[in-house]
């Protein structure tokens, strides 16, 4: 198996610093995609709500924690993001619900990104506050934010 290094996150946790995105990819093959990542020595997978696969991902790594006792829960690293169109507080809460749902297979998801800055200060700060509101329900495990670079 190959190592890859890992980054610690302010919460104490780590992410693998290599990952599979699955942006673009197809809901019919993106769990063979998953498969062979995970086979490959991948630990690290990347989806988003807006991709329009998390349930075929989140389904591909939970049949392959079942192909693969040997492999804990711990040792996947899942990270899904919240498209700007689902920014604010009560439409987060929605979207992690779905999110949460499909990804039931592996019980919790490992990050929680915001997609984009692309909405105003009020609707991301209520996603952020969503966030941490599950952060603090133990459902996510970590939240950052994504594409805020200029």
């Amino acid at each position: 198996m190959v190592s890859v290094p890992t980054i610690k996150l302010n919460s104490g946790h780590t992410i693998p610093a290599i990952a599979l995105g699955v942006y673009q990819t197809p809901k019919d093959v993106a769990g063979s995609i998953v498969s062979k990542a995970l086979d490959s020595g991948y630990r690290h997978i990347d989806s988003a709500a807006g991709y329009q696969n998390e349930q075929e991902v989140a389904d591909a790594i939970g049949f392959w924690l079942k192909q693969h006792p040997e492999v804990k829960r711990e040792d996947i690293f899942y990270t899904t993001k919240i498209w700007d169109t689902e920014h604010g507080y009560e439409k987060t809460k929605k979207q992690l619900q779905l999110s949460l749902q499909k990804a039931s297979a592996i019980e919790y998801i490992d990050l929680v990104l915001v997609h984009t800055p692309r909405s105003d200060y009020e609707s991301r700060h209520g996603t952020w506050v969503a966030l941490q509101e599950a952060v603090e329900a133990g459902q996510v495990k970590n939240i950052g934010v994504s594409n805020y670079a200029d």
